[in-house]
């Protein structure tokens, strides 16, 4: 650190040294100057023969030691800041005993430091008579010298950002840490009141949970970005459909979509893709981008999810008409300390670690991700993009599980009362050939279980009007409905839950978001046709 504040309050200590450590070694006199004209640097050489002329590094100025005056001398030193190429001059000094001596020149633009001028130049000089062989090489070299100082002044500027990138995200990580800790202790404190009511505790206690499950979530992220760039995660690879990619996500991502009333639109592929991967790493890579759409999208905006192939590959595009993307921010959008420009109140919140994450698991998959945007306010496009894997061979169903004519198969109703959700389930169920209808609420699905006459109904069991069990037991108590295979889908998992469910007449119990694999089992399992 001792040598960057250096380095700012002396701007040529850098090249200065580099220049003595390559120029030294040097039987040439060559002198590191600005197009001011003043001396900055002198090697070995340089000290021995221009001492009867009164040459100090830091101290002389060759606009007042040449004899050739001053304009003469600033137009050539202006000309050679223009070029690395060596412009040839003449420079004559003056000794302590009169005699004028001539210097053939070569000057030529060493480094800049930062955009302002001066420039610096270096400047080889002999005597004019002197034979000047050595100069081609040296002229090679100080080219070179001249591209290594450049590449180390960018890498050290690299370095800078990446050390300002750094302070401004653990300055973050404090904010975001401590945010959640005010709640949490105003909420304790409430507890040792003895006039508070039973209502208002219970309430403090909601609070302690959310808060307590955001910590979790970001300390979970600080793990998993810190062993995903290190190597240090296994995938467990499987076949999976990438509607139940999808689905699963979407799902994850209800919450916050719901709460900022956006709109999320889904278009799947118009056939069944697979990919060979890891299920939960792969929904957290879809769900990263969605939530990351949804949290710089305005409140009411559109998100739109497109799949596609192209080629032998997978594309999962999405789209938002959000808050676009800073040009200049763009190649760093993945970088692990990388973040949009923040406002005091940090709206926004998260830690800008959930892109890093999304680029090294695509990485591992084989696949790359990539980000396009037209600017600020003209929203952000993120593609996924993951090699096609290998259908599996469909499996003949058993004899007894084919329906007479129904042609595509069983029929199925989804009752969910998120329309996202249900919609996306839906399309996964006709892609793998199932005829599927729709319900939103206890009502539709008792309606549709009368004209549709589903073989199996997914049922959610928090719904609007009436619950799901409330739902089951109203079809399995009418004598004039089929009997369908009732499968429940919940965010509950307890074993009380499950009880619940299995009283009020369910087949089967999956908590949400499905295991897409199992919901395929049970649709597989054999459902006897009437009269069986």
């Amino acid at each position: 650190m001792a040598v960057n504040i250096l380095q700012a309050k002396h701007p040529e200590f850098s090249t200065e040294l580099q220049f003595h450590q390559f120029a030294d070694v040097l039987p040439e006199s060559v002198i590191l100057v600005d197009t001011d004209g003043r001396v900055l640097a002198l090697n070995k050489s340089a000290q021995r023969h221009l001492a009867p002329y009164n040459i100090q590094a830091g101290k002389s100025d060759l606009t007042v030691l040449c004899r050739e005056g001053p304009e003469q001398i600033l137009q050539y030193l202006r000309a050679c800041s223009r070029t690395r190429s060596f412009i040839p001059g003449s420079l004559s000094f003056g000794e302590t005993t009169g005699k004028t001596v001539i210097f053939r020149a070569e000057g030529a633009l060493f480094a800049r430091e930062g955009l302002k001028a001066p420039h610096q130049l270096l400047i080889r000089l002999q005597p004019r008579e002197a034979r000047g062989g050595r100069f081609i090489a040296l002229n090679q070299q100080i080219k070179q010298l001249s591209l290594e100082v450049d590449r180390r002044r960018r890498a050290e500027l690299q370095l800078l950002e990446e050390q300002r990138r750094k302070d401004e995200f653990l300055a973050m990580l404090g904010h975001e840490l401590r945010n959640p800790l005010s709640p949490i202790k105003a909420a304790l404190q409430l507890q040792n009141f003895a006039n508070v009511s039973d209502d208002a505790k219970a309430r403090s206690m909601d609070i302690v949970n959310r808060q307590v499950d955001h910590l979790t979530r970001l300390v979970d992220d600080l793990l998993d970005v810190a062993r995903i760039t290190r190597g240090m995660i296994l995938l467990k690879s499987e076949r999976l459909e990438v509607g139940s990619i999808i689905y699963r996500a979407s799902e994850l991502c209800q919450p916050v979509i719901q709460e900022k009333e956006q709109r999320l639109s889904i278009e799947m592929a118009g056939e069944p893709l697979y990919v060979q991967g890891d299920l939960q790493r792969l929904t957290q890579v879809v769900g990263n981008v969605l939530n990351n759409a949804a949290k710089y999208t305005q409140r009411g905006g559109s998100i739109q999810l497109i799949v596609l192939r192209e080629d032998s590959y997978v594309n999962i595009v999405v789209a938002d008409n959000g808050m676009g993307i800073d040009p200049a921010l763009l190649p760093h959008v993945f970088d692990v300390f990388s973040q949009s420009e923040r406002t005091i109140a940090r709206s926004e919140g998260g830690l800008g670690v959930g892109l890093t994450i999304v680029k090294r698991i695509v990485e591992q998959h084989g696949g790359m991700v990539s980000v396009s945007s037209a600017g600020l306010g003209e929203g952000s496009e993120f593609r996924v993009v993951l090699p096609l894997g290998d259908a599996p061979p469909m499996p003949e169903l058993p004899e007894q599980a084919r329906l007479p004519n129904t042609g595509s198969g069983l029929r199925v109703l989804v009752v969910d009362d998120n329309a996202d959700a249900g919609l996306m389930l839906a399309e996964l169920l006709r892609l793998t050939g199932y005829t599927v209808d729709l319900a939103e609420n206890g009502q539709q699905a008792l309606s549709a279980a009368d004209t549709f006459a589903p073989d199996v109904i997914l049922l959610d069991i928090g719904l609007p009007d009436m619950s799901g069990y409330d739902v089951a037991r109203a079809i399995r108590s009418s004598a004039g409905r089929t009997n369908p295979l009732l499968v429940a889908l919940t965010g509950y998992g307890q074993a009380e839950d499950i009880r619940k469910a299995m009283a009020a007449g369910f087949d089967h119990h999956l908590v949400k978001p499905a295991d897409i694999n199992r919901l395929m089992e049970i649709l597989a399992a054999p459902v006897p046709a009437p009269g069986i």
